[in-house]
């Protein structure tokens, strides 16, 4: 990496489905901070053992789970009807072109019915628990089979995620299937369940999800626990990467603890945030929030969002992403899930500086455990800032949306202004902004052969001169550097606190040597970018 202090001319000599019937979610508890139960801990095992059922186009998928209780309080562990046992989740993903989305649909849930208390997941279990009871230490176990066994899979949208709460009486267990009618169905007594077809009521995958070429696939089990305390949640999922064909599904490497977006959509900035009141205390469930931005290397960006709705009880019924007051934005899209299977029917606007994503109705609206995808092109860069998450139904105490932390369209201070000669041109970025003083303010040209000579050329106007299908910079000066094995250049300008620089534009282009390239047969040319210097220049 070449290093410089950059002296600049004469300017600064000194220097982006249909409703169903029975999803609206149940009603909402008080939600008292003082229900939750302190050290109640249960942490969530996948196991490599899957089984799966075809039924025409689509394959569902059952995954094997352990639980395993690290904290200091017992575990409930009760058969329906009794309504205090957790839930076993399952979620189905494929990371594809930049995309984390979910791939099967908002399925049932299982209905835990009792514990073994083995020992394991290794901690020692004290013993002493009883079927109904995980003891402190002890694990219980699973199978694939019997996580897919619909005597006690139920609808997801009859359980408040947050809580952990469920209602026997008027339950998808009291109805029956088909439904017993009154009074069988309201009388809080188990009512049979025959249910048809290979595939109903579990995690449905259309085949056409499945095989993409270049996609990874991954699966995440999830447990919820009456009361356990929101900041004890992040060890309730665990995910593989799987080896998915329409007829077979096997965990491959290792286990990853945490949402699936946290531990495997790469090249993403994740973060999350659940709805926590004015004092701190959290009144309703987590959203995490993945985002991918993608240079299309003309000028625009690609946003790529994935979110995650772990336990949010009020729904996300509106995604908003703030963006430039100057900038553009076009190409909207997204994609989720209900019971039926996918949808996309939301609908998108730009309102003032803020790009709006709104679920057309309640049913529509993105439930718990399941991961909602939002996209767009702008011509403004990624900048640090917050999507903010509308809830569909505020529980007591808490906000009517969720803010989180993500990169979002609102930077022009390095702008792409396109320009490169084909899509295998070298691409030019920076490693952040150019404020003043900055000791390592970098420019970095990718997509070099390894070993390559390269350059950055510079000017202070913007001028440009078209040539050979590209857009050639005319410079003030150049400044040299040879790409890495990796085809990574790169060049270090050390910008001193000097208000003369503040305010100026710099332009600069990566040229890379190139035998039989665009330009006269001997070099290639990356995008040009303007990098506004100073500390006082607004994002957009």
């Amino acid at each position: 990496m070449i290093r410089l202090h950059l002296l600049l001319p004469a300017i600064a000599t000194s220097l982006v489905a249909p409703a169903l019937a029975q999803v609206t979610p149940p009603p909402t508890p008080a939600n008292a901070p003082s229900q939750f139960i302190p050290g109640l801990d249960i942490q969530a095992r996948i196991n490599n053992s899957f089984n799966d059922y075809q039924q025409g186009s689509i394959t569902a998928v059952s995954m094997s789970t352990t639980a395993c209780n690290p904290g200091s309080v017992i575990g409930t562990w009760e058969a329906a009807p009794d309504e205090d046992h957790p839930f076993i989740c399952q979620m189905y993903c494929r990371l594809s072109n930049g995309r984390f989305e979910q791939i099967n649909n908002w399925s049932h849930v299982k209905h835990s019915f009792g514990s073994t208390n083995s020992n394991e997941c290794g901690l020692g279990c004290q013993g002493g628990a009883s079927f109904s009871q995980l003891g402190l230490n002890c694990s219980d176990t699973y199978g694939a089979g019997l996580n897919a066994s619909r005597s006690d899979l139920g609808p997801a949208h009859e359980v408040n995620p947050f809580t952990g709460e469920w209602e026997m009486t008027g339950s998808y267990f009291d109805r029956g299937d088909p439904d017993q009618g009154f009074p069988q169905n309201q009388d809080g007594n188990p009512s049979p369940l025959n249910v048809s077809g290979a595939v109903t009521n579990r995690c449905q995958i259309p085949h056409s999800k499945i095989g993409t070429p270049g996609a990874t696939y991954y699966a995440m089990a999830y447990y919820i626990h009456k009361w356990e305390p929101e900041s004890n949640r992040t060890n309730n999922m665990s995910s593989y990467q799987l080896n998915l064909t329409t007829t077979s599904a096997t965990g491959t490497g290792a286990i990853a603890y945490g949402s699936v977006l946290s531990t495997r959509y790469t090249n993403a900035r994740v973060e999350s945030q659940a709805n926590f009141d004015g004092n701190g205390v959290a009144r309703d469930g987590r959203f995490y929030v993945g985002v991918r931005v993608i240079n299309n290397q003309d000028g625009t960006y690609r946003y790529e969002y994935a979110v995650h709705n772990r336990d949010n009880h009020g729904r996300n019924a509106e995604f908003r992403v703030p963006i430039c007051p100057t900038g553009t934005a076009s190409d909207f899209g997204m994609k989720g899930v209900n019971e039926a299977g996918e949808i996309t029917n939301w609908t998108a606007q730009r309102v003032g500086d803020e790009l709006v994503f709104s679920a057309p109705d309640a049913d529509s609206q993105q439930p718990w455990n399941t991961i909602y995808n939002f996209w767009f092109e702008a011509d403004a860069g990624p900048g640090n800032g917050q999507v903010e998450i509308m809830e569909g139904l505020v529980s007591p105490g808490a906000n009517a949306s969720v803010m989180v932390a993500s990169d979002v369209p609102t930077s022009n201070r390095n702008i792409d202004l396109g320009g490169s000669c084909n899509a295998n041109s070298p691409e030019l970025t920076t490693n952040g902004d150019a404020t003043l003083p900055n000791q390592i303010f970098q420019l970095l040209s990718d997509n070099n052969a390894p070993f390559a000579q390269t350059a950055f050329h510079v000017n202070f106007n913007g001028n440009s001169v078209p040539f050979g299908g590209c857009e050639v910079l005319t410079p003030t000066f150049s400044i040299p550097s040879i790409s890495l094995f990796n085809g990574l250049s790169g060049v270090v300008l050390a910008l001193p606190n000097d208000p003369n620089l503040e305010g100026v534009s710099m332009f600069v282009q990566a040229v890379e040597g190139q035998a039989g390239g665009p330009i006269l047969n001997v070099a290639d040319l990356s995008n040009i970018m303007e990098i506004r210097i100073g500390n006082n220049v607004t994002g957009c």
